[in-house]
Order: C-alpha cells, then structure tokens, then sequence
C-alpha cells in the first residue's frame, strides 16, 4: 500500500493492529504505533483502544498511560468504557491494583459506565491480593451503575469464593445469590455430606445446561476449588471432575501412549489439577494391580507460563508434587514434569491411599 503512495486510514491500521494482537505480536503493534506517530496517519478512539488492548495483553504500563494521555489529550470524543478497560486490565495485569482502582474511580467520575470486562478483570486481581472487600464493592458498583450479573460475573464470584477465607465467605456468597441462587444452592449441598452424588450431578448438569459454553469449564473449575479448599467431603472433588468429564469438560486429561502416559492439565485450576493428578494415580495403581503393560515414561504438563493462569499453576503444582514427594521432575520445557513410570508405581503403591483420603 505504501509503496503505492497510498497512505492507510483509521480502519486499515486498526485491522492490522487486531491481527498483531492475535497473533500476540507486541513488538510489531508498538512499532506500527511509532510509524503512525512519525507519519501523523489519522488515528480515532477505536484506534487508540486496540493500541490500548495490545497494552494490556502485554503489561505495557508506561506505554498505556502514555497512550490514554493522548487520547484524553488529542482525540475530540472522550475516552470510552473500553480506553478505560484497557487501563484497568493493564494495571491488573502488573498487579498494581490500586491503580487499577483510581482508574475505575477516574471512570466512573467522568460519567462513563462500567462494563462486565472491566469489573471481572478488576474483581479477579483484587481477590487474588486478597482484598475481598474490595472486590465486593467493585461488584456493588456494577449493579448499582445497571450492569445485569451475567455467568462471567458470576464465574468471578465463584472464583473468589475459592480463595477468600471463612469470614468473607457470606460476603461474597451474598453477592452471588444477587446474581445466581442456584449457585449458592449448589455450594451448599456440596458441603453437606448427607447429600447425595445423583443430587449434586443433577443440579450441576441443570446448571451447566444454562450456562455459556465458555463459563462452563470455570464454573466446574471453581467448584471443585471451594470443594478443597473449603474442606467439603472429600469425595466432592472427585464427583465434579467426573461429572465435567462426563459433560465433555475436561476431555483429554490423560493421553496413554506406548512409551509414554501424560496428564495435561491445562486450563485447569489448581484445585481441579490436584485432583486430576490424584484420579490419575489412582488409575495408574488399578494398572498395576491388573498387571498391564505400563510406561517407562510419565508426564504432566501445566501449560508454558506464557500467561498468568498457567504460571500460577506451574508454581503451585511443582510444590504440591515437593509435598507429596512424588518423583517428577521439571523438564527442559516449562510446566512440564517427567518421572519414569517405575519410580511413580514403587511410590504411588505407597501413597495411593493417601491421595484417595485428601481429595
């Protein structure tokens, strides 16, 4: 096109921007921002949003708040819900959370209305520096400014049910029965250990039934999270990973080669990973005793840190694996753990009953 002597308008450099974003080339998405500075190539808000974006996929801190100044500066429209989004997940992104905070309240003093992306992301990184009142009063904002709790919403609020601790568990369970009873109710059988497995596969199917296809799998995530970390029945965990196996959730734990087993637990939560990794173990044992044919090689794989969620994962697994002792180790590649499949059976024969008793 440049080389045609035509000059690129708003729409094309914005469509170029999109596709380095998916394609998650940061690098070339700030050098094409440079270009469009020292070229004065018309820019407009959905321009600058998708620069914006780009920011806070990839933590760019300085650069998004020199981008925002340009926009509140340069632009004749004001900054939108998403200019103020991108802000908010960037500085979540870092972990700088009262930052993240001052610019909801920058947001929500210049008029703009908060929206279900920006008070998720918020709520999510608030919970995980464990400031759950906090997090409360962000969801409490959202309703009151006319925002309708929808599944991510509620996703949130399971998700930080799972990590908040027993005094701020009615805090958050009151914000969840705003926005899904069910839930609630659902929580509340899991505990109960007078309920019954047909009772809870039943209500959990009714609840994935209505639920977007993308909330599922975190829904079942987060659920067999407050299972353990709350200490629920120790069968519960197991009930829910079955009951998402079933669902098609979590297809694709456990892929049995000739030389190699692997568990890939991806996407997983670190809750639904340890029982995963448990279940695992205990198929591994029933292998034994019904004298197959097994691996000289086991595998786990966490993801390859190249986000946040399967860092996390990675960090928490390795020191669940150190506390239990089992005998894997990190390979060459990240979030990745190898044994060999001998040294796991002499271990798992010990432990497999220990694992069954904390799941």
């Amino acid at each position: 096109m440049l080389a045609a002597g035509l000059a690129p308008d708003e729409k094309t450099l914005t469509a170029l921007l999109k596709i380095y974003r998916k394609a998650r080339w940061g690098r070339d998405a700030l050098e094409l921002w440079e270009r469009m500075r020292a070229n004065k190539w018309p820019v407009d808000l959905i321009l600058y949003n998708t620069l914006l974006s780009v920011c806070a996929d990839f933590g760019l801190e300085e650069e998004a708040e020199s981008l925002f100044v340009e926009v509140q500066n340069c632009l004749p429209v004001r900054p939108d819900d998403f200019t103020y989004t991108s802000m908010i997940k960037t500085y979540c992104s870092v972990g700088k959370v009262d930052s993240a905070l001052e610019m909801l309240d920058k947001m929500l003093d210049g008029g703009v209305k908060p929206n279900v992306m920006g008070c998720t992301c918020l709520m999510q990184c608030l919970g995980r520096a464990k400031r759950i009142d906090d997090a409360v009063r962000v969801f409490d904002i959202a309703v009151g400014r006319g925002i309708k709790p929808d599944d991510r919403i509620c996703g949130c609020l399971l998700s930080l049910a799972s990590m908040c601790c027993e005094s701020e568990m009615t805090k958050v369970l009151s914000c969840l029965e705003r926005a899904s009873p069910r839930l609630v109710m659902l929580i509340r059988m899991l505990g109960d250990g007078e309920v019954q497995f047909a009772e809870v596969r039943k209500e959990l199917r009714s609840i994935l039934n209505d639920a977007a296809d993308d909330v599922r799998k975190p829904f079942c995530n987060c659920l067999i999270d407050i299972c353990r970390n709350r200490g629920y029945p120790s069968r519960r965990g197991r009930e829910l990973l079955y009951i998402g196996t079933q669902f098609g959730l979590y297809s694709g734990l456990q892929n049995n080669g000739s030389t190699e087993w692997s568990l890939n637990l991806r996407s997983l939560s670190v809750g639904a990973a340890k029982t995963a990794f448990e279940e695992w173990m205990m198929h591994l044992s029933d292998s034994v005793q019904d004298d197959e044919a097994l691996p000289l090689v086991l595998s786990i794989r966490t993801g390859n840190g190249d986000q946040r969620s399967s860092q996390g994962l990675c960090s928490a697994f390795s020191s669940y694996l150190k506390e239990l002792a089992a005998p894997f180790s990190q390979s060459g590649d990240v979030g990745c753990f190898v044994a060999a499949g001998e040294d796991v059976i002499t271990w798992a024969r010990s432990k497999t009953s220990n694992l069954a008793a904390t799941a």
